[in-house]
């Protein structure tokens, strides 16, 4: 493939993306903006290890599940499996809320236990810190299916507490409702 030959090529035109090393060649192929399929594309096509450098810069492309960008990339993400596990538990301990959630929803859902088991551990955090937001249950269901479930006793009373907060929260819910409904159940 003539891109990887350049891409391979030339130790002066050498940039660095997220503090690894890539050529001049490899550069160009970063996404632009979040209409540009057509690099992830490329990327694709020229295929791992050859884009390993350029990992931790694509998964933020799956952040917005509404970019033209974000599918693409997270099938990527998904056909790499073990390949990606380093840069996945990067994104799964980061601050970022929405890249957590499509990260776990979106691709660790979809991966096979060999790389589930490779970011348990960032799965169990998640469980205790994203309570009633949305990948806590999504990343005990992965989990619980891949049978990685190292303390059963601790995983569920997680689960317990989870639903006696989202019950708690329901029945706030209903009250509010019935507050501005003129008491009228909902």
């Amino acid at each position: 493939m003539e891109v990887l030959a350049n891409i391979m090529a030339s130790e002066e035109d050498v940039y660095i993306v997220d503090r690894k090393r890539i050529s001049r060649e490899l550069k160009r192929l970063l996404p632009q903006d979040p209409n540009d399929t057509e690099s992830i594309k490329q990327l694709r096509e020229l295929g791992y290890p050859a884009i390993e450098p350029l990992l931790s810069h694509l998964i933020k492309w799956t952040r917005q599940p509404d970019w033209p960008i974000a599918s693409p990339t997270i099938d990527l993400f998904v056909s790499l499996g073990p390949d990606a596990a380093q840069v996945v538990n990067r994104a799964l301990h980061s601050s970022d809320r929405c890249l957590i959630s499509q990260v776990v929803t979106k691709i660790v859902a979809r991966w096979p236990k060999s790389a589930v088991e490779l970011v348990s551990r960032a799965l169990c955090r998640i469980m205790i810190n994203f309570q009633l937001l949305g990948p806590d249950l999504e990343a005990a269901a992965i989990l619980a299916s891949h049978n990685l479930v190292e303390d059963v006793s601790w995983f569920l009373s997680t689960l317990a507490y989870d639903k006696q907060q989202a019950e708690a929260r329901i029945a706030k819910i209903a009250s509010i409702r019935s507050k501005i409904s003129g008491g009228e159940p909902s």
